[in-house]
């Protein structure tokens, strides 16, 4: 379960041209706990053999990126030049940091999206510092 509450807000769904370093949007994490993430893009690319990776950049309250994780380095299948990329990941957030899915491709291809997306659910609830477990 969980919703798709953000399309890459900054990319048009058809036949934008659009290369390095594309974000999903900023997430604000408000309630400390565990989060899945999913995320999911589908692009046309100018060439087959390119690397598209998909990242997960954790940031504190200030913005600054404190980790950066891969979450979907391979492609999972090319049809004609077709990149179609999901991955998930559950990560323990302190309220007040951020995080966003960010579209890197190393080898600077220009890419079309068509779609871009990620979902996030919260698995559990932080406990705080004073109770006593």
């Amino acid at each position: 379960s969980g919703k798709w509450i953000v399309e890459f807000n900054d990319l048009p769904r058809w036949g934008f041209n659009r290369s390095v370093d594309r974000s999903g949007g900023l997430f604000h994490i408000k309630e400390s706990g565990i989060y899945d993430i999913h995320a999911y893009m589908s692009a046309l690319a100018q060439t087959a053999d390119a690397e598209h990776i998909l990242e997960i950049h954790i940031l504190d309250a200030s913005g600054k990126t404190i980790e950066e994780h891969e979450i979907a380095g391979e492609v999972s299948g090319y049809v004609s030049k077709w990149v179609r990329m999901t991955g998930s990941f559950c990560w323990y957030f302190t309220a007040g940091q951020k995080f966003k899915v960010v579209y890197n491709n190393k080898d600077k291809d220009q890419i079309y999206v068509w779609e871009a997306r990620t979902t996030v659910t919260q698995l559990s609830k932080g406990l705080d510092e004073n109770t006593p477990v």
